[in-house]
C-alpha cells in the first residue's frame, strides 16, 4: 500500500478518459448496492412468507412483526378517546404504564420512571403510588442506571410480558368490534 493512502489508487486511473475511469473507480460501489437491492428485495420475499409467529429478538420471546405496530395502535386508539369524550373520563394509569413498558419491551429501549410517569397522564404522585402497587403485583420490577444512580429504570416482569403477550395474541384473532 502507498504511503499516499487511497491517492495511488487515483494515480491508477491516470491516461484513461475521465469517463471510463469514474466508471472503474466507481465499479466496486455500484456492485455492492445492486447486492444490497437484490437481499433487500429476498428479505421482504422471505418476511411476506413468515407467518406472525413467536420469534426470538435477542432472547426476548415476541409475538411477530407485527406486535410493536398493534401495541402503537392500541396506545394511540386510547389518546385519540380524548378528542371525543372527556379525558377524565379514560384515566387508566396502571394500564398506560402497561402499555407503554411493553412497546419498550418489543422496541428493546429503556423505560426511566420519569418517562413512565408522563406516559400514564395523571399527576407524578398518582403515577409513582401506581408504579409501587404494579411492582407490589409483581407486573415491574426497578433497576438502577448503571450510569447514573439518582435514575431508575423500569422493565416488565416476564409474567407481565407473558400476560400481555397473550392479551394481544386473543386480539388478532377476534373480529373486529363495531
Amino acid at each position: 500500500m502507498s504511503p499516499y493512502g487511497s491517492l495511488a489508487r487515483i494515480d491508477d486511473f491516470r491516461g484513461r478518459p475521465p469517463a471510463v475511469a469514474d466508471a472503474e473507480r466507481d465499479a466496486p460501489a455500484s456492485a455492492l448496492l445492486t447486492e444490497i437491492a437484490r437481499l433487500r428485495a429476498r428479505l421482504d420475499e422471505l418476511s411476506a412468507a413468515l407467518p406472525d409467529a413467536p420469534v426470538p429478538i435477542s432472547g426476548r420471546r415476541t409475538q411477530g412483526r407485527s406486535s410493536a405496530g398493534m401495541i402503537k395502535n392500541v396506545i394511540d386508539a386510547r389518546s385519540r378517546r380524548g378528542a371525543y369524550l372527556p379525558p377524565s373520563l379514560f384515566a387508566d394509569p396502571a394500564w398506560d404504564m402497561l402499555l407503554d413498558l411493553f412497546l419498550a419491551h418489543h422496541s428493546q429501549l429503556r423505560i426511566s420512571v420519569s418517562s413512565l410517569c408522563i406516559a400514564s397522564n395523571v399527576p407524578t404522585s398518582t403515577a409513582l403510588r401506581w408504579l409501587k402497587t404494579l411492582e407490589e403485583q409483581g407486573l415491574i420490577s426497578r433497576r438502577v442506571d448503571p450510569l447514573d444512580a439518582r435514575r431508575h429504570f423500569i422493565d416488565l416482569t416476564q409474567s407481565a410480558v407473558e400476560a400481555l403477550t397473550r392479551y394481544f395474541s386473543s386480539l388478532q384473532v377476534q373480529p373486529p368490534v363495531l
